[in-house]
């Protein structure tokens, strides 16, 4: 990889439209699947469900489930690692706006 590009496997995630919202849901901690959907506004059932299970191999959110119905998500510690990433970017794309 050339030092002076961004990881294609960052950039990629990062790059989803959904990625960093959902990202943002998760912060506080376990959240489960409808409540995590209402915080998303336009979001559909199938998209929320398709970014969780990227999410979830790539390593940056982890499911867990009681065995009956109840579905929370939260962030793993790579998750929580990409947060000061995604501020980072954040605060860069305000100051270049």
């Amino acid at each position: 990889m050339d030092q002076g590009s961004l990881p294609q496997g960052a950039a990629r995630v990062l790059s989803k439209r959904w990625t960093v919202p959902i990202m943002r849901a998760l912060e506080a901690g376990d959240v489960r699947f409808l409540a995590l959907q209402r915080a998303l506004p336009g979001i559909t059932h199938k998209v929320l469900i398709e970014h969780l299970r990227v999410l979830e191999l790539r390593g940056i959110v982890a499911r867990n489930s009681d065995g009956r119905s109840a579905v929370s998500y939260r962030l793993t510690e790579r998750g929580v690692a990409l947060l000061p990433i995604v501020d980072s970017l954040s605060r860069w794309d305000r100051a270049a706006g």
